[in-house]
């Protein structure tokens, strides 16, 4: 038995508060670790999904020469003679002339299906065609005193800028596919966020439900042993008062039946300490578990140390209080929503794809043109030099997918059976729910009701030892009273620790199944003592939220 204890207490080098404990799980879990991990692969599908819906710039800078050849002397003459005339008679020849082209495009898709362009197109030339066409024109210039040049002209610069929206009246085309599957990924990674802080709720649970049952576990082998010690002194007095007898022998044949059955009492608190022994390695190995730490640290670490928390309010059950809470708070019970709202967002966007799209389309146009500047000048002036009116196309698109659309078809199939097998899991959900918070009120009753009786049991028996040891009559029958008062003393102390311990569970499990066990505004890793000591739903909650405290 020294051996059992010292390989037991060998691990009591640092008590465990629950605060360490709470950490230590959230810390180590691989559970929240997989679920923070899904968190960003939907979000990584969110922003894939998003492609479609992100601005898109594009520009181009082309340079295009084109040489002509020498002209024959006579045409040259014939060309330069043309030019005093009403119009120049060499067209036919090959250009001789240089075309730089800028073009920047800033697109943009709207998840209404709206599409917005706004583009920029310029076209620089120096042409000898247009020069030749140009020249009876700056001819008559410089005969009415104008004194122009080629230069004044050539080369120039137009362009466009442009306006156009595409507004979806019926229908979103190819593009209802890309806006219902960033919406319902969108949704799914709300989703995901919510099954995480529900794996944090349930890990702290968890954490909390092994480190009671660690310290009743503990509390139970410290009484045990103690309640051991007691018998094993009580029995060697017994023994030094036999020996010290003038015939210890006879003493002994005379209260065979008493002192077999004290043997039996110590026997019996021997197998009950070993029990004990027992059923404190397994909360350990329990609390190594839910704290995520492996076996052979827990005792490294050493037992809970925190009081079991007496319930301030057992009786304050209500049930509808916590479905309520429940059905608002719970982060599983919104995933499922958040994933019905997913399938839905995809179905609606499968149903639109597979219609016929209906667009309206407008734009504005303005011309720009600058004359006489070569290169980047040409370009920055025509921006400045606008020229004309403002311009306007309005007009329908109509298009509408022939030969029976199956794709639509196994899309839109795929996303309604999506939907059902969601609000399935929803309505399940649901379901359990209720049923568990009503075995819950149950078993909480019923706890209540034992923590209350084991508490008067224990107390009315530690009255009773109390008395047995003050009685100074050195009497075996004395002795046999007083040992079987201590066995059910223990007995009654021990349901009573055990019995705190499960109504001190049953109050966090209340939290975890209500959804108040944690405050997401506070920190997802808080407990607060209120947390642990109250029902939820209770009065002074409700008071707690109608006025909070001040900052």
């Amino acid at each position: 038995m020294t051996l059992a204890l010292s390989a037991l207490l060998v691990g009591d080098l640092h008590a465990l508060t629950l605060q360490e404990a709470t950490g230590l799980a959230l810390k180590n879990s691989p559970q929240i670790m997989t679920e923070g991990i899904n968190v960003k692969l939907k979000g990584a599908d969110k922003d894939i999904a998003y492609q479609f819906f992100d601005p898109k710039l594009t520009s181009s800078l082309m340079a295009n020469k084109l040489g002509g050849f020498d002209y024959p002397p006579e045409i040259e003459r014939v060309a330069l003679a043309s030019t005093t005339g009403a119009s120049p008679v060499v067209a036919f020849l090959p250009d001789n002339y240089r075309q730089d082209d800028l073009s920047i495009s800033l697109t943009k898709m709207f998840l209404s299906g709206i599409y917005t362009e706004l583009t920029l197109t310029e076209t620089q030339k120096s042409s000898e065609h247009d020069k030749l066409s140009a020249s009876p024109l700056l001819n008559a210039l410089n005969n009415g005193g104008m004194h122009v040049t080629m230069s004044n002209y050539f080369p120039y610069t137009y362009g466009v800028l442009k306006f156009i929206t595409r507004i979806p009246l019926w229908g979103r085309g190819d593009l209802a596919q890309g806006i219902g599957d960033y919406k319902s990924k969108e949704l799914l990674h709300a989703a995901a966020i919510d099954n995480l802080n529900y794996a944090i709720s349930s890990i702290l649970a968890s954490a909390v439900y092994a480190y009671w049952d660690n310290r009743a576990a503990a509390a139970n082998y410290e009484l045990r042993k103690k309640s051991f010690e007691r018998i094993t002194a009580w029995m060697g007095r017994i023994n030094y008062v036999i020996d010290h007898q003038s015939n210890p022998s006879g003493v002994r044949a005379q209260n065979a039946a008493y002192l077999s059955r004290f043997d039996a009492f110590l026997q019996e608190k021997q197998k009950d300490l070993k029990t004990a022994e027992t059923m404190l390695q397994t909360s350990r190995s329990n609390l190594a578990n839910a704290i995520g730490i492996p076996l052979q640290k827990a005792t490294e670490i050493g037992d809970a140390t925190d009081p079991i928390p007496t319930v301030a309010n057992a009786e304050a059950i209500n049930v509808k209080a916590w479905s309520d809470d429940a059905l608002s708070r719970r982060f599983d019970i919104k995933a499922l929503h958040t994933q019905v709202q997913a399938a839905d967002e995809l179905l609606q966007g499968m149903e639109d794809y597979a219609k016929p799209e209906l667009n309206l389309i407008m734009a504005l146009h303005q011309q720009m043109a600058t004359f006489g500047k070569n290169g980047e000048p040409g370009f920055a002036d025509a921006v400045e030099n606008f020229s004309g009116n403002l311009g306007y196309t309005v007009g329908l698109q109509f298009n509408m997918k022939l030969g029976g659309n199956t794709a639509a078809k196994g899309r839109i199939t795929q996303a309604t059976l999506n939907k059902m097998k969601a609000q399935i899991d929803l309505n399940n959900g649901l379901r359990k729910l209720g049923v568990d918070l009503k075995g819950l009120a149950d078993r909480i009753a019923s706890t209540a009701a034992t923590v209350k009786s084991a508490g008067e049991s224990a107390t009315t028996y530690a009255k009773s030892v109390e008395a047995a040891v003050s009685d100074k009559r050195q009497t075996l029958d004395n002795a046999y009273r007083q040992f079987d008062t201590e066995r059910y003393w223990t007995n009654a102390e021990a349901d009573h620790i055990i019995a705190q311990a499960s109504l001190a569970k049953l109050v966090i499990e209340a939290r975890h199944q209500s959804g108040t066990l944690v405050n997401p505004a506070v920190g997802e890793n808080q407990i607060t003592l209120q947390n642990m000591t109250t029902l939820p739903g209770s009065a002074e909650e409700a008071a707690a939220k109608q006025h909070p405290p001040k900052k």
